[in-house]
């Protein structure tokens, strides 16, 4: 079975490979307008692997680029040619321009309120401190300047992260929190992670009507499971002995059933995979 599920797979994937090929400039402009708004074409750039346009955006102002190339596919080590994909540099060249216009103010906040704050790779905007609440207060002012920005809404879930100078332990930096766009209001580092399990308790009930109910810490023990089946997470704390603490997560559906969620990975399905231990539905 294994092999003729391959088999087809492999169908599959070269007939819908037939026929790919690099989009037009006239296509990639529409893709343009289509995903980022009204711009104007600026530039073009041709070859047989791949079409690149320059365009400027109309709304703000800055330009960017789309691209459509062909990129090598593979499949359990098998190799099945090319396959064309668009990609575009407006979310970097959006940030490059609104950090052109507001850097510096934002760094006078950051320094009015001692505190260090810079651009980062992972988030909108990085503050570390020593004084939390300082933290707290810079992110707040940073965010209000750079909601200003936010036209169309095409900032939305973009962060000003905050955390700790030298609070390190052996799962990286001491996160404080964040203000998330377009909201100009704090989320601490537990509210984000109760956010975090909710998204997840609506990925496993298959359903968006579910709500946090509780959040509970106590001890590995208490799940009754066997400590030789959670997964050594590389970048999460993990129970490794029945004291060990556990934060239990509990939701409720629209319909009324209840369920928890633990913090926590729990090999299932004979050790094959692993996943967020929960009692959806019965304890597996």
């Amino acid at each position: 079975m294994r092999k003729i599920t391959s088999i087809l797979l492999t169908g599959a994937v070269c007939l819908s490979l037939a026929g790919c090929s690099v989009k037009s400039p006239r296509k990639l402009f529409r893709y343009a307008q289509r995903t980022y708004g009204d711009c104007e074409l600026i530039d073009t750039e041709e070859s047989d692997d791949y079409t690149r346009i320059v365009v400027r955006d109309n709304l703000q102002g800055f330009e960017y680029e789309v691209v459509s190339g062909m990129y090598d596919l593979s499949i359990d080590g098998s190799s099945f040619g090319s396959v064309e994909d668009t990609r575009s540099s407006f979310n970097s060249a959006l940030k490059e321009y609104v950090f052109g216009e507001v850097q510096d103010e934002l760094e006078d906040i950051c320094e009015d309120a001692g505190v260090e704050g810079s651009q980062d790779s992972f988030c909108l905007w990085l503050i570390r401190c020593d004084d939390e609440q300082a933290g707290i207060d810079a992110a707040l002012e940073c965010a209000g300047i750079l909601q200003e920005y936010n036209l169309d809404n095409r900032m939305d879930d973009w962060e000003i992260v905050v955390q700790a100078y030298h609070a390190y332990n052996e799962y990286g930096d001491k996160r404080y929190g964040s203000v998330v766009l377009p909201d100009i209001e704090w989320v601490s580092h537990e509210q984000e992670t109760a956010n975090s399990f909710l998204d997840t308790a609506r990925m496993i009930a298959d359903t968006d009507d579910v709500e946090l109910v509780g959040v509970e810490v106590k001890t590995f023990a208490d799940t009754g499971l066997d400590i030789e089946r959670v997964a050594q997470t590389t970048y999460q704390a993990y129970p490794t002995s029945d004291d060990s603490p556990v934060t239990f997560y509990y939701f409720e559906t629209g319909d009324g059933k209840q369920f928890y969620v633990c913090d926590f990975l729990y090999y299932v399905n004979d050790y094959y995979e692993s996943e967020w231990y929960n009692t959806f539905e019965g304890t597996r």
